[in-house]
Parts: structure tokens; sequence; C-alpha cells
């Protein structure tokens, strides 16, 4: 795949919610590790998404903001077919203003056929089950909010009080 990559023009390689660039690939050497699948010569683009603020080196790092409250409300709005402003607000809110956790509470409302009052009313009383509902458009199905704050709690599980603060957090909907 590498080779293909250094000898052809116009692609694109996207690498979505990479972990670090040492992670295993499972591969024999000479790729080992997650950088080393990465083209040497690039004749077309590279996109990683990650977290993981070690791809410096390997990729100019461009950080992306939280939506406005302003654009959380109306993304809400226009993906649940909505006019309830304040459900919207109060939704966007709660979910931190993230793009990944607003599509997932859009997809859910709007398969469910239920109002976003009663989106945030589930979400004030159930909020990991809320949360791990609804299909994000184009995505991997596994891939949701609920899964994101799964793989929170695990990595700071072995830190007293951290998962309890992590789960009073989301029910509370204390962000900051």
């Amino acid at each position: 795949m590498r080779r293909w990559l250094e000898d052809n023009d116009r692609w694109l390689l996207v690498l979505d919610n990479a972990p670090g660039p040492q992670t295993a690939t499972g591969l024999l050497a000479p790729l080992e590790h997650l950088a080393d699948v990465l083209p040497r010569v690039v004749h077309g683009q590279v996109l990683i998404t990650s977290r993981d603020r070690s791809w410096d080196p390997q990729a100019t790092l461009i950080e992306l903001d939280l939506l406005s409250s302003e654009e959380a409300v109306r993304f809400l709005l226009r993906r649940t077919g909505s006019d309830d402003q304040e459900a919207a607000a109060e939704v966007a809110e709660l979910l931190g203003y993230l793009a990944l956790a607003l599509e997932q509470a859009g997809a859910y409302v709007r398969e469910t056929r239920i109002s976003l009052a009663d989106y945030l009313d589930r979400l004030h009383q159930y909020p990991l089950r809320a949360l791990a509902r609804g299909r994000p458009r184009d995505r991997n199905p596994a891939d949701t909010v609920a899964t994101t704050w799964q793989v929170s709690l695990e990595q700071v599980g072995r830190t007293p009080g951290a998962v309890a603060l992590l789960e009073e957090t989301l029910r509370r909907g204390s962000w900051t």
C-alpha cells in the first residue's frame, strides 16, 4: 500500500481517530508502527484525525475549536427538523458543543422521532444510555460519544477518584 501511494498521484489517505504514531500495527517490519504506514514520498494528501499530539513531528497540527453555541443550536435544529431553540441550546451546552456528540444526539432524535425536549430529559436521566444511541451519518456505529467516554474512563481508571469525577461531570453536564 505504501509503495502504491508513493508511486501514484491524486489520492487521499485518511487515518480517522488515529492513536499515536508509534502505535503497533500488527504488521511486520518495516511497517510495525502506524507512522511507518505513511508514504515517504507524498504525491497525494494525508489527513490524520487524532487526539494524540505526538503526531507533531510527522504532520502539521491544526486544532479544531468546539462549535459556538449558535452554530451548535443551528446544527441541532437543522439535523432534527425541530424549531425548539431552548431545548437545542440546553442539549448543545450539556454535550459541550462537541460536533460528534451533537451529530449523535441529532441522529437519535431524528431516528426515534422524539422531541429535543424529550431527548434532553433522557440525557439528564440516563446520560450514558442516551449518548450510546443514535447512529451518526457516515460513521461506524461503534463510533459513539458513549464509546469515547468509555475509552476515557478506561484511560483514567487507574487514578483514584477520576472515574467518579468523569461520571459526575457527565451526569451534571458540568464541562468546566
